[in-house]
């Protein structure tokens, strides 16, 4: 129901923006003419293309405000742990059942995610209660490919629930491990 209120007034902000930079490239002049001071009305248009940026982003955190609230909000996170050899190749996220989140990785996302980075796999309304998180990762460790399914129990109580999933490698073998943790 929101997303109908929405979506006129993203669509009614960009063709104000789109209009805006059409009037103002249509008034530019040659390269080989001397330039002139900005006239006012130039002044006046750069002014509402910015108000119109910043409606824009507050457009975007209210609408995530009303569809994730922070008292039924979930979020999941990826990351690798620090020298960690395991290649991830790809991923699928499932809630309850359901796919929430698939992923094919590159190698700039891979070597982001080895230098520290982390990456929001998931963000989501549910109810409290007991839920389970299934993945299913697959990649080249030290020797083999792996192909491994984890599962994950847990319980979504009142206020936001954030969780992490760290791949690392066993000291033993290399093969992947898969640690959750809750914050």
């Amino acid at each position: 129901m929101l997303s109908r209120f929405l979506s006129p007034i993203k669509t009614v902000s960009f063709a104000l923006l789109f209009l805006l930079v059409s009037s103002l490239s249509l008034g530019q002049t040659p390269q080989n003419e001397a330039k002139k001071a900005p006239t006012q009305l130039e002044l006046d248009a750069e002014a509402i293309k910015k108000e119109l940026i910043d409606l824009n982003r507050e457009l975007y955190r209210f609408e995530e405000s009303l569809l994730h609230p922070n008292n039924t909000q979930l979020v999941v996170f990826l990351s690798l742990a620090e020298g960690t050899r395991f290649q991830l190749d790809s991923l699928e996220l499932q809630l309850d059942g359901q796919l929430i989140s698939s992923h094919l990785y590159q190698d700039q996302e891979i070597t982001a995610l080895l230098g520290g980075g982390i990456q929001r796999l998931y963000i989501g309304s549910i109810t409290t209660g007991k839920h389970k998180l299934s993945g299913k990762f697959n990649g080249k460790g030290r020797a083999n490919y792996y192909k491994r399914d984890k599962s994950l129990f847990f319980t979504k109580d009142k206020g936001a629930k954030y969780l992490q999933i760290v791949i690392s490698d066993s000291p033993a073998d290399g093969a992947p491990l898969f640690k959750v943790k809750q914050w």
